[in-house]
């Protein structure tokens, strides 16, 4: 072996280690590399991640982006290849969310088809609002249960009056409901695409961040743009 040859491309690698080395070292000791969701144990548990969606979409919640992720949640939801066209015109939009809504998990009701011996349909997500009522059963590996798409609808129906409203089948590939009478009523997307909407919002604040100087980036939009990584890959 002709040492003379191999000892340039050796002092290349090393110059390239060591600078490397040196950008790496103080992002890693920032905690570049904390994967918070992972930590977390989100995992696939569909209440752990539904309840995560659920902070995102609030408008009151704790990451101070008002609305902002639930727009796009919408505008996700009229882009999704399973949203059928008598669901897009029901959906509300930016007019019907002036007037402020609520985010509530796991709420009860009983439906016109509940009995005497069946416990009341649970709703995984609902926003609603003057102008608006919302309705997101979401899943990860569990299928649906007898007919709860159906019932989830009668609710709806019952209860929308005269607003906007949606109910939203969330599902890892954005499949369709059991039930083939529902494929007009109910409008169907996967997580992925939800995570590719929600995150503009992230890239958005994390950019403005790096723009401004700032040392560290602001922590709900690392948040939000890990959390729409890791639902990305159900």
């Amino acid at each position: 072996m002709d040492d003379s040859r191999e000892s340039p491309r050796t002092a290349r690698c090393e110059d390239f280690f060591a600078r490397f080395r040196a950008l790496y070292t103080p992002f890693f000791q920032a905690g570049g590399e904390i994967r918070f969701w992972d930590l977390a144990a989100l995992g696939t548990d569909e209440l752990r991640n539904t309840s995560i969606l659920g902070w995102l979409l609030d408008q009151h919640a704790s990451h101070g982006q008002g609305d902002a992720f639930f727009r796009l949640f919408l505008e996700a939801l009229r882009a999704s290849p399973g949203c059928p066209e008598a669901a897009r015109e029901a959906l509300p939009g930016p007019e019907q969310l002036g007037g402020g809504y609520g985010t509530r998990l796991e709420i009860s009701y009983e439906s016109p088809e509940d009995k005497d011996s069946r416990p009341g349909s649970r709703v995984d997500l609902e926003m609603e609002g003057r102008s608006m009522l919302l309705f997101i059963e979401a899943k990860v590996y569990a299928g649906e249960t007898g007919n709860q798409l159906a019932r989830y609808a009668a609710i709806l129906d019952a209860r929308k009056g005269g607003r906007a409203h949606g109910l939203v089948f969330l599902t890892p590939e954005g499949r369709p409901p059991q039930e083939e009478i529902l494929a007009r009523k109910v409008v169907c997307v996967s997580w992925r695409h939800i995570a590719r909407h929600m995150s503009l919002h992230a890239e958005k604040g994390l950019s403005a961040s790096r723009s401004s100087g700032e040392t560290r980036p602001p922590f709900w939009a690392e948040l939000a743009r890990q959390y729409c990584r890791h639902i990305s890959q159900m």
